[in-house]
């Protein structure tokens, strides 16, 4: 038996675990160290898991008060998961903090689901979730969309994953998002500058060569071309990541949270033992003149504008790469894909790792080096 001095004392682990209290009733600690009230029974045979409320909200002797209450609609033949909630359902707030902690994606997502979420909370968190009503949501949405399109309609996307949760912890009883299809102006579409002439690309990778700018940021756009990864990636590339002997750059992606590997072509590896003679004492590869962070967001794009280059930004060189590299040197597009970091499936849907077509790959960066200098010249 549980008491309220012991569920206190229950310290987080890596992954979630439950702790038996009595008749089905267990308690489940979070990695974050919050814990909820959880209710075991069987129901067709079949067994089946209630939530009952977050602990300390919810104190035990709530939650065996609940639990009896839905055991006693279980002997009755009615299925406990269709019974009203004895107490008031949890605030918006409350349920998104919850949604926030079971996303398994990269800390990057995390990071921007969070703060898609700060748009909403000081609006509605305060209220329970089961009270706000469609029209509550989208005014709330439109008021944000009138200065940010596209924050507003990716704030849907997620308020919909979050109403999906709430209905699965049966907070809820339907998704308020889906009347909302098509209710908010669509976002103007704006696509990464790119180029992807070759004899325009030329021409832009000479005026890189001439350009007099700082040592760090001109290495980044020189760079950036040759391996066509993430701006943010190249930004914070950490010496660590470089490993010498094979000529790699490996790391986690920032984007998707799985490791990735990069060839680096002869080209690359002359550049990066130049900077190492630089910034090799720091851990950034490209520091910023603010020691201990990476070259900032807009340092890249700001300095293609200096040099008259306005429809021109790091990350199109990945479509550049992309457009190019099938086009023109005609390599695989599923090789070229998996240089880019997108997850590629093999025929039965099965996503390769970070090491398939490694030797395809160093050849192909290695040509894709090459190439680049052929129209430099």
């Amino acid at each position: 038996m549980l008491t309220h001095a012991k569920i206190k004392g229950l310290k987080p682990k890596d992954r979630p675990y439950r702790v038996a209290h009595d008749r089905g009733l267990c308690i489940e600690v979070r990695p974050t160290g919050r814990k909820f009230w959880r209710w075991r029974f069987r129901l067709n045979g079949k067994a089946q898991m209630a939530n009952l409320g977050r602990f300390p909200e919810v104190s035990r002797e709530d939650a065996e008060t609940e639990r009896d209450r839905l055991r006693l609609a279980l002997k009755a033949g009615e299925d406990p998961r269709h019974q009203p909630r004895a107490k008031p359902s949890p605030t918006l707030e409350t349920v998104v903090e919850d949604w926030l902690e079971l996303q398994d994606v990269a800390p990057a997502t995390a990071a921007k689901n969070k703060w898609l979420m700060g748009y909403l909370t000081p609006k509605l968190g305060k209220r329970p979730i089961a009270s706000i009503t469609s029209k509550e949501l989208l005014d709330v949405l439109r008021e944000i969309s009138a200065d940010k399109r596209e924050t507003a309609q990716r704030l849907k996307i997620k308020c919909g994953q979050v109403w999906q949760h709430a209905m699965f912890e049966e907070y809820v009883e339907a998704d308020i998002t889906k009347p909302l299809k098509r209710k908010l102006k669509a976002p103007e579409v704006k696509h990464h500058g790119t180029i992807t002439e070759p004899k325009k690309l030329g021409k832009l990778l000479r005026a890189i060569d001439q350009y007099d700018g700082q040592f760090v940021t001109v290495s980044a756009m020189k760079l950036t071309p040759i391996l066509f990864q993430r701006p943010g990636e190249i930004r914070h590339a950490t010496w660590d990541q470089i490993h010498w002997d094979k000529a790699e750059w490996r790391f986690t992606s920032q984007k998707t949270g799985k490791p990735h590997i990069v060839p680096l072509s002869k080209q690359a590896m002359v550049i990066l033992r130049k900077l190492y003679a630089v910034t090799g004492r720091g851990d950034y590869i490209f520091p910023a003149t603010r020691k201990g962070r990476p070259l900032s967001n807009n340092s890249i794009n700001a300095a293609f504008r200096r040099m008259g280059w306005n429809d021109v930004t790091a990350h199109g060189f990945r479509a550049c790469a992309r457009t190019l590299l099938d086009e023109e040197l005609g390599f695989p597009v599923k090789v070229i894909e998996m240089q880019l970091g997108h997850q590629v499936r093999d025929v039965h849907g099965r996503a390769y790792n970070r090491t398939t077509f490694l030797p395809e790959r160093k050849a192909m960066m290695q040509a894709w080096s090459d190439y680049l200098d052929t129209l430099k010249d």
